[in-house]
């Protein structure tokens, strides 16, 4: 069997038929993350099943099989002849050197060339195995064609990159997306790779990189509309200068391990950053702290206020203060996904966050994790008022605790069965504190006198006049129909309770 030559049958078009039918078949090459996710054996038999169908389904399904080559994870997967052959069908290479051999020099894909190569991933992790121009020379036969390369260093020490690799750097001149996680590049070479692609580049990834103090004024990257950064030990303090040469940045993404100055970051996303609609910190353990790290509570609002039309918002918080809650308000106009969680132990402060959802209209997916305080502290302040955001679409309220504080037994002077008991009776009181507001995932919160819970019904009241169509609450999920169905139970039963006071 053949395939006609039909426009429907192109290239394109097989991929996306051949993608359908394996939605999660490619290689998840996260820009920050450590680990590469690598298609199973099992994957890999049930594509090969596919091609052996008729050579139309061997078309459709050769670009996937083939689309990620995985150094390492797939070298006993495919040979060199059949992967020879099947060469022009690679578009992302990670070359991991992580797990390099002593006998590398014979792994079957040494000598073989991916001219149609879009992606370049290399992992080192202590000094450079394999330099970036021979893996380009070897591999790369046509390098600017390349959109997007990520160089890892899976080391602490500092080490700079050689001149020829910054030569070969500068031969990819169509980059899309750059991620350099642990060098060094000392004098002005960063802004001079920056300058090379400043047409082309869309998306920039910098962690723990040093070397340089500032960035020249001249640099301006027009296209680039996503920053991540991650503040990382002994980097470059010019790092929070980026927004300042980026006039269409869309979104920055924040890891912080170590502190650094937010009033400089935030006067760069205001002054330079008109287009900014996404805004995440995501805080990570410091050796520094001994905890996550958060910058001085001030300047981390002023970060979240700078600038003018935030869309969505993911923070991690050490409490939800005052000023921090006033300037996520200060978004009230364009705010339409926000998520909040809590870190350090610290609880929600639901008087603030009542002030988010009084103020932000637009406001339809909300998200509150580890709220870190019981049901009745968490929900009651917020149903005290009508919220602005009447097309609220999802909200989700996690981590609260059963009960204020676990009830500490007195010492018995009792011994043996009788003290297992007295420990089961007290224990067995514990679901009855809270007005039984805990919410069991093996079991229905509906069913019982769970579901009599007066805050579990003021909350459904309050919810009657939204179009929810996901609520969720402590790992507990409901959906439209449910929804609609708690609702109206429990709206007739307010208006139940109404008529009989009249």
């Amino acid at each position: 069997m053949t395939i006609p030559h039909h426009p429907l049958l192109m290239p394109e078009i097989l991929v996306i038929i051949a993608n359908t039918c394996f939605p999660e078949w490619h290689t998840d090459i996260s820009l920050l993350g450590d680990e590469l996710i690598i298609t199973t054996p099992e994957s890999h038999n049930d594509l090969l099943a596919c091609l052996l169908v008729c050579k139309a389904w061997n078309a459709i399904f050769s670009p996937v099989l083939y689309h990620t080559y995985a150094r390492q994870q797939t070298i006993d997967v495919v040979s060199h002849a059949t992967l020879a052959r099947h060469a022009h069908l690679v578009r992302a290479f990670v070359c991991d050197h992580t797990e390099m051999r002593s006998d590398d020099s014979i792994l079957p894909y040494h000598d073989i060339q991916f001219p149609n190569l879009d992606q370049l991933v290399l992992l080192d992790r202590r000094e450079i195995t394999q330099p970036l121009e021979e893996v380009v020379m070897t591999h790369v036969p046509n390098p600017t064609r390349l959109q997007r390369f990520q160089w890892r260093r899976m080391a602490f020490k500092k080490l700079e990159i050689p001149e020829p690799a910054i030569q070969t750097l500068l031969t990819f001149d169509h980059l899309k997306e750059l991620g350099l996680f642990g060098w060094t590049l000392l004098d002005d070479r960063f802004p001079q790779i920056l300058a090379n692609i400043r047409n082309t580049l869309t998306t920039l990834t910098v962690s723990r990189l040093h070397g340089f103090d500032e960035l020249p004024r001249d640099l301006v990257l027009r296209k680039l509309k996503v920053l991540n950064l991650h503040f990382a030990w002994a980097q470059s303090e010019a790092l929070v200068q980026l927004p300042r040469v980026c006039p269409a940045l869309e979104e920055v993404h924040l890891i912080v391990d170590t502190l650094f100055d937010g009033d400089v970051l935030a006067m760069s996303l205001a002054h330079n950053c008109p287009a900014l609609k996404t805004l995440t910190y995501c805080e990570e353990y410091s050796m520094e702290f001994e905890r996550g790290c958060f910058i001085d509570n001030h300047e981390y609002a002023a970060l979240v206020a700078s600038p003018q039309h935030l869309e969505f918002v993911r923070l991690g918080l050490p409490g939800l203060s005052e000023v921090m809650a006033n300037a996520l308000a200060s978004q009230a106009d364009s705010l339409v996904h926000l998520n909040l969680r809590m870190c350090q132990g610290q609880a929600l402060d639901a008087e603030q966050m009542l002030k988010i959802l009084t103020a932000c209209r637009q406001l339809k997916h909300v998200e509150l994790q580890d709220v870190n305080g019981t049901a009745k502290s968490v929900i009651e302040p917020l149903v005290a008022e009508p919220w602005a955001c009447t097309g609220l679409k999802t909200l989700v309220i996690n981590g609260y605790n059963q009960v204020e504080s676990f009830p500490q037994p007195e010492p018995s002077t009792r011994r043996g069965r009788g003290t297992v008991k007295d420990r089961e009776e007290e224990i067995s009181q514990l679901f009855y504190l809270d007005q039984g507001w805990y919410l069991d995932p093996n079991d229905c919160w509906m069913s019982g006198t769970e579901y009599d819970s007066e805050v579990k019904r003021r909350l459904m009241v309050h919810l009657a006049p939204f179009q929810l169509e996901r609520l969720q609450l402590a790992e507990v999920e409901f959906h439209r129909k449910e929804i609609i169905k708690l609702v109206d139970r429990d709206w007739e039963q307010e208006v139940d309770e109404s008529t009989d006071e009249d």
